[in-house]
């Protein structure tokens, strides 16, 4: 109980205040112990590191600067994760981070976490597989254009481009023809 208290401590005061926590002598130590949470071998308690792991996501976006290697491969780690909720909580997150206002992600950096949320749209848990769509149209910002698209469709392999064709075909133009969700991702606070 404690862990997960400072877990959800530790994530949800990376949500509020972000450039105090995430810059300086303490942004490593930060980052660390929120990947170190995402890892745990508890749901409730790596369910509130993918979180953090996601107002991190969000903290590097909206600075300007790339994704952190280990918060990268940790993440699509997340999505690979055999427990359903703890993808659920990473496409969440995903999708949270890369909402409208903010630019987009480095194509390169962008490739690995597609190609992650592309075996997602596949998965047998209904859920997943529409978070995953969610997810991907943020990631991409195909409400804005198909820029970031075809950018990334051009260093793609065959397979993910095929899957990615035939999601864009099933459900993504769809998805980025409506307005984005207003869903809170952010439920320690209850209204």
């Amino acid at each position: 109980m404690v862990r997960h208290g400072r877990s959800l401590a530790l994530s949800v005061a990376v949500n509020v205040a972000p450039s105090r926590l995430c810059a300086g002598k303490y942004s490593s130590d930060v980052q660390d112990m929120i990947l170190s949470n995402a890892v745990a071998d508890r749901v409730p308690i790596a369910v509130s590191g993918v979180r953090g792991m996601g107002f991190l996501m969000k903290y590097h976006i909206g600075t300007g600067g790339q994704l952190p290697a280990k918060l990268s491969s940790l993440l699509i780690k997340c999505l690979q994760n055999p427990s359903s909720d703890i993808r659920l909580v990473a496409e969440k997150m995903i999708w949270w981070a890369n909402k409208d206002p903010l630019p987009s992600l480095d194509p390169q950096a962008i490739k690995p976490i597609l190609k992650a949320l592309l075996d997602n749209t596949k998965d047998k848990n209904t859920v997943v597989r529409a978070y995953s769509d969610q997810a991907i149209v943020n990631l991409l910002k195909m409400r804005q254009g198909e820029e970031v698209f075809q950018s990334v469709s051009k260093i793609l392999d065959v397979a993910s481009l095929e899957v990615l064709s035939e999601c864009s075909r099933r459900s993504l133009k769809k998805l980025a023809g409506q307005a984005d969700s207003t869903e809170q991702v952010d439920d320690t606070i209850l209204t």
